[in-house]
């Protein structure tokens, strides 16, 4: 056998062994977490026709100009636990909503996000906390859009992958994410 023909054995064995062994390795190996981010979006009155300028649709003793209720769902969908260790430098996930948030009910337990209402957008955050595999985050937001624009989510986690699902009745904004 001459030099030629070892080496060409030698890389035919290198890539049998290498290929299974990537494979198996992003299969079974280090797993990076997965988290699902689900919005879905309810406009209360419609974006145009005859019914808009009938119905009201009012806070205490303010109108509502535009309202629409936002369902926003954290699910971990992923093999471990999302650990408050793994936000990036202990920043919140956070969603910019463009317009004011006039109430919100949160329905699950553990963490509580925080409102903040602006003159153009407000913004959503849910501090660093424990996320436990196959269990869930929801947050009811009543919200009296400014605009139709994209919802923006910010997610800084560390070895998460993010998906993202929307749903929408009537008219109302999709999301996007940074």
């Amino acid at each position: 056998m001459d030099d030629l023909q070892a080496a060409a054995i030698g890389l035919a064995v290198a890539v049998a062994g290498g290929v299974p062994t990537i494979w198996a390795t992003r299969r079974w190996g280090t797993r990076r977490g997965r988290v699902q981010i689900e919005l879905n979006t309810t406009s209360l009155l419609l974006m145009s026709g005859a019914f808009k300028s009938d119905i009201e649709v009012r806070v205490g003793d303010q109108a509502l100009r535009n309202p629409s209720l936002f369902t926003i769902v954290i699910r971990n969908i992923g093999p471990r636990d999302l650990a408050s260790s793994q936000f990036d430098n202990g920043k919140p996930i956070t969603a910019r909503v463009p317009g004011r948030v006039v109430a919100a009910r949160w329905m699950s337990s553990g963490v509580s996000p925080k409102a903040v209402s602006g003159d153009e957008s407000s913004e959503i955050s849910w501090s660093p906390a424990l996320l436990p595999q196959k269990s869930h985050w929801t947050l009811h937001v009543l919200v009296d859009l400014y605009e139709e624009r994209m919802v923006e989510f910010v997610t800084p986690l560390i070895d998460f992958d993010i998906a993202y699902t929307s749903g929408t009745t009537t008219l109302g904004p999709g999301f996007m994410h940074g």
